[in-house]
């Protein structure tokens, strides 16, 4: 885990982090809901993005009409800021 999760993490704030020119926040990995991790599991990934992503953060990802195409650099960029290995 990154430094800047772990102080997420341990204060209870989100992560911010920078995507494709959109300033994002995501939710500190232990604040993730079991429900969120079951649509992951289910391959529901915009379900899971938007329990785990502040509404701000998802509302701002949005806004630019991205592409199912976007979904795999916005997982990846998330995982690096909370500091998580990817499959």
């Amino acid at each position: 885990m990154s430094s800047t999760a772990r102080k997420s993490e341990s204060a209870g704030t989100p992560i911010a982090f920078d995507h494709e020119g959109q300033s994002l926040e995501v939710l500190a990995p232990s604040d993730w809901t079991v429900e969120a991790l079951e649509a992951y599991e289910g391959g529901k990934v915009t379900t899971f993005l938007r329990a785990i992503m502040t509404p701000s953060a998802w509302a701002e990802f949005k806004s630019r009409a991205p592409r199912v195409s976007d979904l795999e650099g916005l997982v990846v960029a998330i995982q690096r800021a909370a500091g998580l290995s990817g499959n």
